[in-house]
């Protein structure tokens, strides 16, 4: 929930419910809550009597959102009086999460709003970009934005066991000079694209715009005179509903419902321009027409000037669709009641794709060169229709199913002519009257039809193919049931959400349907979203209904045998690691899979492991960023871990996540003084980089002091158990099944990790040798004499440590050659933050030797903190004397500073104003800015978190 306050209140009485007309009228009517899940785990919905947009963070583990804000209104909507705007009813985010659309329609004025808006550096922080007047006549239905990046998904031709291949997408839609760009759908049957030109807009407005009425063929540009589209009998069409879909080299489709003309003032209803038509007085021909009309949009961006060319084709009869199945021959049958209440655009499944040469083997696939039959190149039209029964009989559903293509000749022809084709529904007679014959452009024939006679459909929804299968997603509402919750707030099973083949519209047996929670007979789900990774689903009710948000898991696939409990545990943790290894490659927020992964299964090193082995497929694929790390992908599973971890029920598990943000926030420190290069400049010269190092000196520092006292606290407990086994037997071996060391220690043994430390501590002391060399004057000697003091303060020797670490170091290498697949141990370890039992031994000899160590470390300081000899109140105990620090720059964070905090790790940093001036050295800035969207642990900032 959103807002408490508009919890429904619950029946708590058991009794039996039924799902009657008046629960889904709002389908067949229309009219749905907005709902929108980002890239960032955000879930985005309106308000229930405000014109507002709620937004609640998801995070991973499986508990409530504290996390909640409202995304900030357009000046027109904060300075109109009460009353004057609804809710809004459009809420679309670009699928990269930078920019947001909303449309706030009015409430008791004559004109509705438009909004654009773009987000900061924080998923929390929006910026209004531009805000536009809508006249209620042209009320926005849909959005649907263009020119986004190509896709990654996952390629799943293969068996379950095997390693899933990635591939990404061709192109969706047609070419476009720059984002953004969105096009929409209004009721006055218009199509409206909104381009921003790169050499910017002629006008003041940020957006260039392009408008064509849907229902005349016409090419239209900046400069054309539109009007209101009229029918034959003089009425004013009106679209009811509104889809559009984007297919990989065809474009944009979208649907329009029937419109309706305005009989409430028929002088105006009746008014079309010329002379006064011929009515026929006759109430059948006014209404709703059971026509679904097709129209393809051709986009023009690249020429001097920008056209829009509008082509509508043969529209599909519905009007005997309950009557009659695919492929029946002879006249129709007599008309039945049909109230259409879905529509969507399905993809149809993508030709296998051929492996590049350059990927072969290495889990990467490409589209680009398809050699493919091209009828396969087509999408599909879903409609869905309720049967009321005249109001009194159960209800009942049916699905339908078409496909449209190209010829081979046409695709051939208009290969670098991507179109954008949009399909509308209209109410006119003579719809067809005056349009070209388009069987020679698109081939459209029924595939399947399905009906539900204990269902009503709630929700269907296209899912995002893999090569060789085509689903989608519906979610089904029980006709009836029982109410078996007791109090306030109590959710009972409503339906539930089924994958269904597209070939036939039947149920796949490779997945296990999902349960649908709310009220037993009472505001059913309706309305939905899925999560970024695919792996859960909100679900909330319609616009009549109280505000009441329900996450879901999304079906998953079921196992082709009965395995063990490990077995089961191993295959559920498999099946999670394709999402989340697919999150990496995308660059998204994994939260949902790991809130999925945790309602499932505990088994955290299974998931990291399988991840990995995913993601290693793609090492050398050339698609594979950068990496720090010793293997690919190493750098990227630390903040996959991070995020495990830290969500971990277990608190066994959890105490992990630390370690493995240290790792993160020593790489990151590695690269700082790497970037910076203190040495190659003047000594006096950039001293404000040099002071944000010193900062970073100092927490490498304690870094070290925590590995050390791990080291010499294992080395006790070591002591403690051989005394109690019998000392005289001398020094034994580690038993495997004892409590294991902490994982800190991973940093004397792991070859990765002991290289960072040691890199790290080379660059601190030529940090600190470069400022000695320094004039002795003025900042330089006051930064010298401020690191002197963090090495005196310190309770270890960091010269010495140098010392210590190149022995183990030259440790490692000995012994490392004499142990069987030591690399792989050495994997495992990491990725799970866990000393496998083979490196007891190894350990144990780093734990004695660096107790021992002479001059290395001062006992009585390291493991007593001179605070805790303070009989001092909570405020000043224990930690007193510690204040809050950057996590990018370890610097104190005051208390007037402007913060922000990590959605992940819950680090906090300071948020620099866009009117302040940066303070810090070049080399230092663009470290920091690379910093400016996410955290070092890879968790995206929020800002005002608290």
């Amino acid at each position: 929930m959103l807002d408490p306050s508009m919890q429904a209140p619950a029946n708590a009485r058991r009794e039996p419910w039924q799902l009657g007309w008046e629960h889904v009228q709002c389908l067949v009517d229309g009219i749905s809550r907005p709902l929108a899940w980002s890239s960032a785990n955000l879930i985005l919905t309106a308000h229930a009597i405000l014109p507002k947009i709620y937004a609640q963070l998801i995070p991973p583990s499986p508990t409530p959102s504290v996390a909640k804000f409202t995304i900030p209104s357009p000046p027109p909507i904060i300075n109109a009086p009460a009353k004057s705007y609804a809710p809004p009813t459009v809420i679309s985010l670009s699928p990269s999460d930078a920019y947001l659309f909303a449309y706030f329609p009015p409430d008791s004025g004559a004109e509705g709003i438009a909004c654009v808006w773009e987000r900061g550096a924080e998923i929390s922080t929006w910026a209004v970009k531009e805000y536009w007047s809508v006249p209620r006549v042209e009320g926005i239905l849909c959005c649907k934005w263009l020119g986004e990046d190509r896709q990654w998904v996952v390629a799943s031709d293969s068996d379950a066991s095997d390693i899933p291949r990635f591939s990404r997408r061709p192109y969706a839609g047609p070419p476009t000079l720059s984002t953004p760009t969105f096009l929409l759908i209004t009721h006055s049957c218009y199509a409206s694209l909104y381009y921003h030109p790169p050499l910017g807009p002629s006008s003041a407005s940020f957006f260039s715009v392009l408008r064509a009425n849907l229902t005349t063929p016409l090419t239209s540009n900046q400069a054309t005179q539109l009007s209101n589209a009229h029918d034959s009998a003089g009425g004013l069409r009106l679209c009811l509903r509104a889809e559009i879909g984007i297919q990989p080299e065809i474009a944009i489709q979208s649907i329009l419902v029937p419109p309706i003309p305005n009989l409430s003032n028929p002088s105006m209803a009746f008014t079309s321009p010329g002379s006064p038509p011929d009515y026929e007085w006759q109430w059948e021909q006014w209404g709703e027409r059971q026509y679904i009309e097709l129209c393809e949009i051709r986009l023009d961006l690249f020429s001097s000037q920008p056209t829009m060319t509008v082509s509508p084709l043969l529209p599909i009869p519905t009007t005997y669709l309950a009557s009659r199945s695919p492929g029946t021959q002879g006249p129709p049958p007599p008309a039945t009641p049909w109230h259409l209440s879905h529509l969507r655009f399905v993809s149809a499944p993508l030709p296998t794709p051929k492996e590049s040469s350059d990927f072969k083997g290495k889990g990467l696939v490409s589209y680009l060169d398809v050699d493919e039959e091209p009828e396969r190149l087509g999408f599909h039209l879903l409609a869905g229709c309720m049967d009321l029964g005249n109001y009194v009989s159960p209800l009942k559903t049916h699905i339908y199913l078409w496909s449209i293509t190209r010829p081979s000749k046409k695709l051939r022809d208009d290969d670098d002519d991507r179109p954008v084709s949009v399909i509308s529904v209209n109410t006119d007679d003579d719809s067809t009257s005056g349009k070209k014959d388009a069987s020679d452009d698109w081939l459209i024939k029924m595939e399947a039809q399905r009906t539900f006679n204990d269902s009503a459909l709630g929700f269907v929804e296209d899912v995002p193919p893999s090569t060789g299968e085509g689903v989608v997603l519906a979610g089904l509402l029980n006709l009836m049931g029982r109410r078996e919750g007791v109090g306030a707030g109590s959710k009972v099973k409503v339906g539930r959400v089924v994958v269904l083949n597209l070939q036939d519209l039947s149920d796949n047996a490779q997945f296990r349907s999902s349960d649908l929670i709310g009220c037993g007979g009472r505001d059913p789900p309706v309305s939905m979203a899925m999560s970024p990774n695919h792996t859960l689903i909100c679900t909330t009710t319609s616009v009549f209904s109280p505000l009441d948000l329900a996450i879901v898991p999304f079906p998953r696939r079921i196992s082709p045998t009965a395995p063990s409990s490990h077995a089961q545990s191993s295959a559920i943790a498999h099946s999670f690691s394709t999402p989340l290894a697919l999150s990496v490659v995308r660059g998204t927020d994994p939260s949902d899979v790991i809130r999925a992964f945790w309602s499932n299964s505990t088994a955290a090193e299974a998931l990291i492991g399988e991840t990995w082995k995913t993601l290693s497929e793609c090492a050398d694929s050339g698609e594979v960023h950068p990496s720090r790390a010793s293997e690919p992908w190493m750098s990227e599973m630390m903040k996959i871990a991070v995020a495990v971890f830290k969500s971990a029920p277990d608190p066994k598990l959890g105490v992990r996540w630390q370690t493995a943000f240290d790792v993160c926030q020593l790489e990151a420190c590695e690269q700082a003084f790497d970037d910076c290069d203190v040495a190659s400049t003047s000594p006096d010269t950039d001293q404000e980089t040099r002071w944000k190092l010193i900062h970073l000196s100092q927490w490498f520092v304690e870094l070290c002091q925590s590995i050390v006292k791990e080291a010499i606290l294992y080395e006790a407990h070591l002591a403690c158990e051989w005394q109690e086994g019998g000392g005289d037997e001398g020094p034994r071996e580690i038993d495997s099944a004892s409590e294991g060391p902490n994982s800190s220690l991973l940093f004397l043994l792991h070859p990765w990790l002991l290289s960072l430390l040691r890199q790290t501590l080379s660059h601190v002391h030529r940090l600190r040798s470069t400022l000695m060399t320094a004039s002795p004057d003025g900042a330089a000697r006051v930064a010298k004499n401020v690191l002197a003091d963090i090495f005196d303060a310190s309770s270890i020797d960091m010269e010495e440590l140098r010392d210590a670490l190149i022995h183990v170091n030259n440790k490692n290498t000995s012994t490392v050659a004499s142990i069987p697949d030591a690399t792989s141990q050495f994997r495992t370890a990491l990725l799970t933050f866990s000393v496998p039992s083979r490196f007891f031994p190894l350990l144990a000899e780093h734990a004695r030797y660096l107790s021992a160590y002479t001059n290395l470390v001062d006992k009585m300081r390291l493991l007593i903190n001179p605070s805790e000899l303070l009989d001092l109140p909570p405020p000043f105990s224990a930690d007193w004397d510690r204040q809050p620090r950057d996590v990018i720059g370890n610097a104190t964070l005051r208390n007037q500073a402007t913060l922000r905090t990590c959605t992940r790790c819950g680090s906090k940093s300071s948020r620099a104003r866009k009117d302040a001036i940066i303070k810090g050295g070049e080399r230092w800035r663009a470290f920091e800015t690379s910093w400016e969207r996410s955290c070092v642990c890879g968790g995206l900032w929020m800002a005002n978190l608290d």
